[in-house]
C-alpha cells in the first residue's frame, strides 16, 4: 500500500492545477499538510484517516471486480495469466 500512496501522491503533485485540487481535497479532510520537520520550505501532503478509508474502500472495490474477472478463467487461464505477469515484472525489473 506504501507504494500505491506514494504514486498517488506524486501525481498528485505533479498535476496541473494541483493546489486548486489539493485545496479541495483538504477542505474535504481527506489530506492534511505537513511540514517537514528537517526543512521548513518543504510541505508534504499526506492522507487523513478519512483519505486512508477511501483509498482503503476503493481498493477493496477494485479488488472484488478483478476476483470476477478472474473467476470467468478457467484453471488453466489464471495459471497462464499467473505466468504471464510474471514474466512481465521480471522484464520491467530490468528496465
Amino acid at each position: 500500500m506504501k507504494l500505491i500512496r506514494t504514486r498517488y501522491l506524486t501525481y498528485l503533485n505533479q498535476m496541473k492545477g494541483k493546489n486548486k485540487v489539493k485545496k479541495e481535497l483538504k477542505k474535504k479532510k481527506i489530506v492534511k499538510k505537513q511540514r517537514d520537520n528537517k526543512d521548513g520550505r518543504i510541505v508534504r501532503v499526506a492522507l487523513t484517516k478519512k483519505g486512508k478509508k477511501l483509498r482503503y474502500d476503493f481498493m477493496a472495490r477494485r479488488v472484488l471486480e478483478v476476483k470476477g474477472l478472474l473467476d470467468r478463467l478457467t484453471e488453466q487461464e489464471q495459471s497462464d495469466l499467473v505466468n504471464a505477469l510474471e514474466t512481465a515484472a521480471k522484464i520491467f525489473q530490468k528496465i
